[in-house]
């Protein structure tokens, strides 16, 4: 089963109430061209008796974790969502218009955010969907990059970058998927509403 595509990236800003976890705010982000998971697993636990290796505890478990989504570009209010940015409540007189501003300063607060995205996959020309959830993230501010275009447009995508954490369920998840992938789209996307999207 060979990897052929990822898309639709979708938010949620992530609450808790001791192990019960809750999401608000569910939206569809920029549009996705890529996604890279980094984890970092704990070292393992040996124990020597007798002058050798006697017993050991596999370090398999999740220590840390960064997620790198790479996207066409945010926009204003997706940046302020993600990052906490602040809308100013005064406004900046440009000639004779008001200008509201966003405003990095102290107040900067990026809340912790449940993300997700959907693989594309293909074996033996069937094509199937995973999604993948991350149940509790932050994002932190990156690199602003822009160059000069040319004589023909030079496409300039946007990297987002956060940490993964695990979420304050008893399971202390860090990343859910279904067992088996999807036929369709649609039921990807109704995965991942199931757990980001709160019920009417």
């Amino acid at each position: 089963m060979v990897t052929t595509g990822f898309r639709n990236i979708y938010v949620a800003k992530y609450s808790n109430e001791d192990t019960t976890v809750s999401y608000t705010g569910f939206q569809k982000l920029a549009r996705a061209r890529g996604f890279s998971l980094d984890v970092g697993t704990s070292d393992d636990n040996q124990y020597f008796a007798d002058d050798s290796l006697a017993e050991t505890e596999s370090g398999a478990s999740f220590a840390s974790g960064t997620l790198e989504l790479t996207v066409d570009g945010l926009t204003g209010e997706e940046e302020a969502l993600l990052f906490g940015i602040v809308t100013s409540s005064s406004t900046v007189q440009v000639d004779e218009t008001p200008v509201t501003e966003v405003r990095f300063g102290d107040s900067l607060n990026p809340p912790f955010m449940g993300v997700a995205g959907i693989k594309r996959y293909q074996l033996n020309g069937v094509v199937t969907y995973r999604p993948i959830v991350l149940p509790k993230v932050q994002f932190t501010l990156g690199t602003d990059e822009a160059e000069t275009g040319e004589d023909t447009i030079n496409w300039q995508d946007q990297t987002l970058n956060a940490n993964i954490m695990r979420d304050d369920t008893a399971e202390h998840n860090w990343k859910r998927m279904p067992k088996d992938n999807f036929a369709t789209l649609a039921e990807a996307i109704a995965y991942i509403e199931a757990i980001l999207k709160p019920s009417a």
